[in-house]
């Protein structure tokens, strides 16, 4: 923009959109500078001086002057929405279960335990016996992996998971009912 002006210098880049909208919707034509370079390269917006809202060197007045309207007008708008009540979400803890249950693969447990009892059943000489090689192995499930938790460790890590997340859960209050708080 020729002839134009920085209004105001945003520390991100949502704040800068902020800004620019609130001007485009009072009719002053603002821009901003650097919004791609902020957007991909967020993290050295404060070396560049912020992200620059630029308007016409004409309209720069009333510019400033809607935002400091604005700025003045936050405060009352705050206190308008105060006396309304938003009831809390309500939490589902079946989403936090079924993760759990996801995440930690719960659901192998019982059918390990089937494939354990198969193998007790079927004879022997009904499944055919293949020699294992070591580099096969490594290969499948990665050279550089860390060892798995097994033993006393795994279920320890596992039981601690559990407890955490049954605690979370339990300590998780169902918001009340609208009529139980009016009375």
């Amino acid at each position: 923009m020729s002839n134009s002006a920085v209004i105001r210098s945003c520390a991100t880049l949502n704040e800068a959109y902020i800004v620019c909208e609130l001007l485009n919707s009072r009719g002053i034509r603002a821009s901003i500078d650097n919004a791609n370079h902020a957007a991909v390269n967020w993290f050295i917006v404060a070396a560049l001086g912020g992200v620059h809202v630029r308007v016409p060197a004409s309209q720069f007045q009333e510019a400033k002057l809607v935002i400091i309207s604005q700025v003045e007008e936050a405060d009352e708008l705050l206190f308008q929405g105060r006396d309304r009540y938003d009831a809390p979400t309500k939490h589902h803890r079946w989403k936090a279960i079924s993760m759990l249950i996801i995440w930690f693969e719960l659901l192998s447990l019982p059918f390990m335990t089937f494939l354990v009892w198969l193998e007790g059943i079927i004879p022997a000489h009904w499944v055919s016996q293949h020699d294992t090689d070591p580099y096969a192995i490594t290969y499948a499930y990665g050279a550089g992996l860390p060892p798995d938790f097994n033993g006393e460790s795994g279920l320890l890590l596992l039981l601690l998971i559990v407890a955490l997340v049954g605690w979370d859960l339990a300590s998780t209050r169902l918001p009340r009912s609208t009529k139980e708080t009016t009375e």
